[in-house]
């Protein structure tokens, strides 16, 4: 009889297997939807694998313009806090300054997804860089629903598998900011942040710790960056600091607090060998205050540290790094793999090597625009896994 390890290994390869074939169709959709005009040779007369085929083989060579060129993407991925996703992107890049072959690109997406695991979201979000990169705009806003598990606060509580519990969530977030550029290669600039978390249906009330189910944060702060990367997408070489500080009131009574969070992030891109990059990344958020559970900095998820289930692990402290090796290896399509650990904590004493959480895994990279990667990475962690799908890298 096929014991139960063996059996998870069989449905994870399936798993793996469906993603790279919808992948292809979410490929087909966006070669052949979004544009017609980059094709002038029509269904007509071309089939739509003598389509794909061309669409695969050929490097991008879309022009940008003032008006966004878009593509729309269809793709998968498996997660152990979503299940099997479907992931829905509406992408369009697009330059303030068609003169300027230096100036980088602005991008608009709009992302949407539903899952098996009853995660529902839709969003927009960007960058507008302005003629001669004088000011950057950018912004992010998202609306989803989900039944989640919850181990509570601090990493006592959360490695251990037992107590977790299932609840509702219903949350809205947008976080937008502002940059001018000064002297150098440094901006700075202010910056937004609002958040609505509702949590219902919960199981075990107990994990929050006498907490607001409902919390409502809006914080407001500045943003200083130092930037010499030559794309802000799939960076090849260059630099990347940023300080991000935001103080958040008690303004909305109960469902509210007086807190700061301030976080910290450095990137390092380095080029080995034709087609290859090193990138590295350190990352930290900080908080002052009494912190709300929906606003703690986590790990996991769509916060980039891959292989765990998003906010399973939080607390009033983060920090994580990684090191990628990005390799382009044929055509559109390309590869990466990393290593990195991470960590949540309460208080700087807690930063113990039993603590630190590793992550590991690869991903297949397939460049939908000029330095626009669609991505799609396993990731494994300490007794997790996680397949993710995403436009453009992680850092």
């Amino acid at each position: 009889m096929m014991n139960m390890a063996h059996a998870s290994n069989i449905m994870l390869i399936f798993r793996i297997r469906m993603i790279f074939f919808v992948l292809m169709l979410g490929v087909s959709v966006s070669g052949f939807s979004a544009n017609p005009s980059e094709h002038p040779d029509s269904a007509k007369s071309r089939n739509i694998f003598v389509r794909l085929y061309d669409f695969v083989m050929s490097p991008d060579t879309t022009k940008i313009t003032e008006k966004p060129k878009y593509n729309f993407f269809v793709g998968p991925s498996y997660s152990v806090d979503t299940k099997f996703n479907l992931g829905l992107l509406l992408t369009g890049a697009y330059t303030t300054d068609p003169s300027d072959t230096t100036l980088m690109n602005s991008y608009i997406s709009f992302p949407g997804q539903v899952s098996t695991g009853g995660y529902y979201m839709i969003g927009i979000e960007g960058t507008h860089v302005t003629p001669h990169d004088t000011r950057r705009l950018n912004y992010a806003s998202r609306i989803s629903f989900f039944t989640p598990s919850y181990w509570g606060i601090g990493f006592d509580e959360e490695r251990n598998d037992n107590i977790r519990t299932k609840y509702q969530r219903i949350s809205y977030s947008l976080n937008s900011d502002y940059q001018f550029h000064t002297v150098h290669s440094i901006y700075v600039g202010p910056t937004l942040h609002f958040n609505y978390t509702h949590a219902m249906k919960i199981r075990d009330i107990s994990l929050w710790h006498g907490q607001a189910m409902t919390t409502m944060s809006l914080g407001a702060g500045f943003v200083i960056s130092y930037d010499t990367r030559d794309n802000l997408n799939s960076a090849y070489k260059g630099v990347f600091v940023e300080v991000v500080n935001r103080f958040y009131p008690d303004i909305f009574g109960h469902r509210s607090a007086n807190f700061n969070i301030t976080e910290i992030e450095t990137n390092y891109y380095h080029p080995l060998w034709r087609g290859g990059v090193i990138a590295t990344h350190f990352h930290g958020a900080f908080t002052l205050g009494t912190a709300l559970w929906s606003m703690m900095p986590q790990l996991g998820g769509h916060m980039g540290f891959r292989g765990y289930y998003e906010g399973r692990y939080r607390d009033r402290n983060e920090m994580n790094i990684m090191a990628e090796l990005r390799q382009h290896v044929w055509r559109r399509f390309g590869f990466v793999t990393w290593v990195g650990a991470g960590t949540v904590f309460h208080d700087f004493s807690q930063v113990q090597y039993k603590n630190l959480l590793p992550t590991l895994g690869v991903g297949l990279r397939f460049e939908l625009r000029q330095r626009s990667n669609i991505c799609l990475d396993l990731g494994f962690g300490r007794g997790e896994m996680g397949v993710a799908f995403q436009l453009n890298e992680v850092f």
